[in-house]
């Protein structure tokens, strides 16, 4: 613990990491100078990177060597990083990431993806979050409410897809959230950088985010506080998580990108989901 929390002035004054085995202790300093780019983690292209790449301009088929891949080598989903610093952090060091996401407004796991298929619950790590927001009284007044996150009573709203969606479900939700305010990303999209990289151990992640009433907020606006769970991947092959997440919400919203021709599966996905309320969103 002692060991991540120690920053020093190169901590500091570095930018960027310039191998891919820097970019899991790049997030974890970054996040504990709760840095505004603590997801922005691509690497600079290395002095021994730009001979190699060199060397390969001279050699013969160099199309084939120098693809679009080549790019992506320097770059990781964050969403990968984010699961592998938490796999491998004891139950302490996990509790601080988290505090620490949560004070950089990045969405915290709830939910670890296990290679066996099963899921890891992070209930412990997220014990020490606490939030402000504002309760709507009697005479239209207002009071400060602070409370621990995790055992506060909320609505649980949660978002899952069935296959692939033309447009992103994590940027809606970031537009959702920010509402009136400044937009924010709390949930890593495709848009960002490295989230367009294919995810190679983050698909059955679920994340939480919390909406939170501010003092002026817009008329139509939710006026009590909620947890948003966002699960990643395609609900068909993430059954453990979905029946997890239909126990323990208080509403799933389903996206699918054709609902004509998805009629099938999520009419099976409704009958699946013991859930009270439940709503299928073309998108």
């Amino acid at each position: 613990m002692r060991h991540i929390k120690k920053i020093s002035s190169q901590t500091i004054q570095s930018n960027k990491p310039s191998e891919l085995q820097e970019v899991p202790w790049c997030f974890i300093q970054r996040l504990m100078m709760v840095h505004s780019g603590a997801l922005k983690l691509k690497c600079i292209e290395s002095e021994c990177a730009k001979k190699h790449k060199g060397q390969l301009e001279d050699e013969e088929n160099v199309d084939d060597w120098l693809s679009d891949d080549t790019e992506d080598a320097l770059v990781l989903n964050p969403l990968d990083v984010i699961v592998a610093v938490f796999m491998c952090s004891d139950h302490f060091v996990q509790q601080e990431l988290v505090q620490k996401m949560s004070m950089c407004q990045i969405a915290v796991p709830f939910l670890l993806p296990n290679y066996n298929g099963s899921c890891y619950i992070l209930q412990w790590a997220l014990r020490t979050i606490r939030k402000k927001w504002h309760q709507t009284l009697e005479g239209n007044e207002t009071s400060i409410i602070e409370k621990d996150i995790v055992t506060h009573p909320m609505l649980a709203v949660t978002f899952i897809r069935l296959g692939d969606l033309q447009r992103s479900k994590s940027a809606f939700l970031n537009r959702l959230l920010s509402g009136s305010q400044d937009h924010h990303n709390f949930f890593i999209h495709s848009e960002m950088e490295g989230g367009d990289v294919p995810r190679k151990i983050s698909n059955g992640l679920v994340e939480l985010s919390w909406y939170l009433p501010q003092e002026k907020e817009n008329e139509g606006r939710l006026l009590e506080p909620m947890v948003v769970m966002n699960l990643r991947g395609d609900a068909k092959s993430l059954s453990t998580q979905v029946g997890f997440l239909s126990e323990v919400s208080s509403v799933i919203f389903i996206f699918v990108d054709n609902f004509g021709e998805r009629r099938g599966e999520s009419d099976c996905y409704s009958f699946k989901i013991q859930i009270k309320f439940l709503f299928v969103i073309e998108y």
